[in-house]
């Protein structure tokens, strides 16, 4: 369905307007992605309305998505598992904010400091399908740590000269949904090349069982 709609909109842009046909391909990823940003966008403010935050809703996309596009993390292998992937990291920030709203502010702090030292540790993780080049790489770098740097203390300086509870709480949690796709997606990766390890292995005993099968 998505990519049908995009596939119309390239359509009528081509239509439209001299648009280069050789990249074609480029534009219409450029508006599955779109299509599929927004509507993530959209249902996390519905569900953010249904359950009576919508601030909270419009805090974690600010954060969650200023740390996603330069800092990467995992990525899901369709849109309709991005959709359900993004949508399910909102409701656990969500319900994780409103513990934190109840917990000690040692609590919170404890978790904001252990996500920004993963994320500062980690970032960028750049999607596999889409690699960039090293000076993009070393930028991206140089923005998710600025964020950290400057992101948090400006969030704790504001809870505690404005009393911004509620504003840490969900920024924290969004903070920590991030740093948990990045280990996830460490973790994914790490998996995967042990198991091409292992595969490659097998592959050559076995070739070398049959050779020495063979030269008997």
């Amino acid at each position: 369905m998505l990519q049908q709609c995009a596939e119309c909109i390239v359509g009528y842009l081509y239509g439209r307007s001299e648009l280069d046909p050789s990249k074609k391909a480029i534009y219409q990823y450029g508006a599955e992605l779109t299509l599929s940003t927004a509507g993530a966008v959209v249902s996390i403010l519905l569900l953010a309305t249904l359950l009576g935050n919508i601030l909270w809703g419009i805090l974690f996309l600010a954060v969650f998505i200023s740390f996603r596009l330069p800092g990467g993390g995992y990525h899901a292998s369709t849109y309709r598992n991005c959709f359900i992937l993004t949508n399910s990291v909102f409701l656990a920030s969500f319900a994780i904010s409103f513990v934190l709203l109840h917990a000690p502010s040692v609590t919170r702090n404890i978790l904001l400091l252990t996500s920004c030292i993963a994320i500062w540790v980690l970032a960028p993780i750049p999607n596999p399908r889409h690699p960039v080049s090293e000076r993009t790489f070393r930028k991206n770098r140089i923005i998710v740590r600025g964020m950290v740097s400057a992101g948090s203390p400006l969030i704790l300086l504001g809870e505690f000269l404005f009393t911004w509870h509620s504003v840490s709480c969900i920024y924290s949690a969004s903070v920590a949904a991030v740093a948990a796709m990045m280990i996830f997606s460490k973790n994914i990766s790490a998996v995967r090349q042990m198991v091409s390890l292992f595969s490659e292995t097998i592959s050559k005993r076995m070739m070398l069982c049959g050779r020495i099968l063979k030269n008997r």
